[in-house]
């Protein structure tokens, strides 16, 4: 996220909705998308995903969580998307504090000392991984071509290799029209 949102703070919407099965990643991103769009113009970062009872769940590209007591509070795993940088987070936090995962209704959010939003997916990433691919290829794979031509000789030959964060919620295949 830009530098100065961790010293103002970010705008977010809600979208009240639920992903089918939050638990687990699907194609199924319709709800997200226009959650998202929805934020998008309203000049928020993302959405927050509201559920029929009121609870924050997730945003649509970003986990949610908020601290009351010094304890750090996550959506239940079998609403939200239990991805690496929740889990991280989870794991970080409960060595220094206490970690519970129950509902946070949406309503009652002020009542909390603490919330914020995490997540991996912003444009800037993109450009950064691109950027490292490019320079990789300038600096390291152009000057180094015998240590390229004997990992490729005694490991894997594959015809396309995709570098792909590991919590994408996108299929390669899908944006690159190929099995």
């Amino acid at each position: 996220y830009p530098d100065k949102l961790y010293n103002t703070g970010a705008k977010l919407a809600t979208y009240k909705g639920e992903r089918f099965m939050p638990a687990s990643k699907t194609k199924n991103l319709l709800m997200s998308y226009i959650a998202y769009r929805e934020a998008e113009k309203n000049n928020a970062i993302d959405a927050l995903l509201i559920d029929k009872d009121g609870n924050v769940t997730e945003g649509t590209r970003s986990s949610f969580f908020a601290i009351k007591n010094d304890v750090l509070i996550a959506p239940p795993k079998e609403k939200a998307l239990e991805g690496v940088t929740r889990k991280i987070i989870l794991e970080i936090a409960g060595k220094i504090m206490k970690v519970t995962e129950e509902d946070i209704h949406f309503d009652k959010i002020k009542d909390y000392d603490e919330c914020f939003i995490t997540g991996n997916t912003m444009k800037q990433s993109l450009n950064k991984i691109l950027q490292g691919y490019f320079d990789f290829r300038k600096q390291y794979a152009t000057g180094n071509q015998s240590v390229m031509r004997q990992l490729a000789a005694h490991g894997q030959q594959p015809e396309v290799m995709i570098v792909s964060c590991c919590d994408s919620r996108v299929d390669p295949s899908v944006i690159l029209q190929c099995d």
